[in-house]
């Protein structure tokens, strides 16, 4: 959600008096440190006693940091309850200690898993070495069948999973962590637009 403080910008523009001229909006001498920032026109309104940097207004515009987004010109809030929250959260603090499973869409990827965290998946397949679910259509993990227990999965089923090892070579490890009650927070992530170039613009180029 973009910030409404700072429009997403992630900074605001405060006024401030001018310190070369104190706020009075007249001057005739400047620092010389700001001599290479000056234009031909500053130059020439300091002759005429009027302060060139503020442009005999008195005063200055300063970026500053938004302080309700920290500079990202984006407010996070709470999934469940709507509560603002800052921090690498999806969920506010007390949110975060009620029962809930992420649910996540098909643009995540297995970069977004979180170890010891439950999810929402799908049983897709029943095999001697355990049950597969899948989190998405790109993520898929194994409940070994040492952690299903006395389950009785069926194909299609919806379970709750907690990722408990994710491998270098992307094999994901899960546990079943069935709940009865509980918040589904949905997960996603943004995908840049890519233009799409009409074919025959590449007519005679290929």
């Amino acid at each position: 959600m973009i910030c409404e403080v700072c429009s997403g910008k992630g900074y605001v523009e405060v006024e401030s008096n001018c310190r070369n001229c104190s706020g009075t909006g007249k001057s005739k001498s400047f620092d010389p440190e700001i001599t290479a920032e000056l234009t031909a026109e500053q130059f020439e309104m300091f002759s005429k006693g009027i302060c060139g940097v503020c442009l005999g207004e008195g005063k200055i515009k300063l970026k500053e940091i938004c302080r309700s987004c920290e500079g990202s010109g984006k407010i996070k809030k709470c999934r469940i309850c709507g509560v603002k929250i800052r921090g690498n959260y999806e969920l506010c603090q007390k949110c975060r200690k009620k029962p809930h499973a992420y649910l996540l869409k098909n643009s995540c990827s297995i970069e977004d898993l979180r170890l010891n965290t439950t999810y929402v998946g799908t049983v897709s397949a029943i095999t001697p070495i355990g049950v597969f679910v899948n989190l998405n259509r790109k993520i898929r993990g194994l409940i070994h069948k040492r952690n299903a227990g006395n389950s009785s999965l069926l194909n299609g089923d919806k379970v709750t999973v907690t990722v408990t090892g994710i491998k270098p070579n992307g094999e994901v490890d899960l546990s079943l962590n069935q709940m009865e009650k509980f918040e589904v927070v949905e997960i996603s992530k943004e995908v840049p637009e890519i233009k799409i170039i009409e074919a025959e613009d590449y007519a005679g180029k290929l």
